[in-house]
């Protein structure tokens, strides 16, 4: 497959250009919209769908608070400021989210949820000081 794509290439350079130009615009313009897609308070709510306050029930809390009333996003809390913060929470702590949905157990989840809420050190991972320093000066 390598070989004949290298062929193509090398046979009409111009068009291989061009699709490969389609392509990476394409795939950019999607992982863009995807990232916007996830970063919508709705889109936490398919994870924290429990209306209550407790434990995946932060949707429900977050949506009676004065962040929700403010305009404040999940991923400004839970996410660095900046593109780093932005890429980093999509990327790595979003994959690592996707992981645990779909391979932990829900008690072992429901207790990392709960550490995460009642342990100082642990929830500095889910929300850093930084992100609450950017607008709590």
């Amino acid at each position: 497959m390598w070989q004949k794509l290298k062929d193509f290439s090398k046979k009409d350079p111009l068009i291989f250009t061009l699709i490969l130009a389609v392509v990476l615009v394409v795939g950019g313009f999607g992982s863009i919209q995807m990232m916007h897609a996830t970063s919508t308070a709705e889109f936490c709510k398919t994870c924290h769908p429990k209306e209550a306050v407790e434990v995946r029930g932060e949707y429900y809390s977050f949506k009676r608070g004065i962040h929700s009333e403010a305009g404040v996003s999940c991923l400004d809390c839970h996410g660095a400021p900046g593109i780093d913060g932005y890429l980093n929470a999509h990327v790595v702590a979003g994959m690592r989210s996707l992981y645990h949905e779909i391979f932990t157990s829900e008690e072992q989840v429901i207790k990392d949820l709960t550490k995460f809420a009642t342990d100082p050190k642990a929830a500095e991972h889910a929300a850093s000081l930084e992100s609450c320093a950017f607008c709590h000066s």
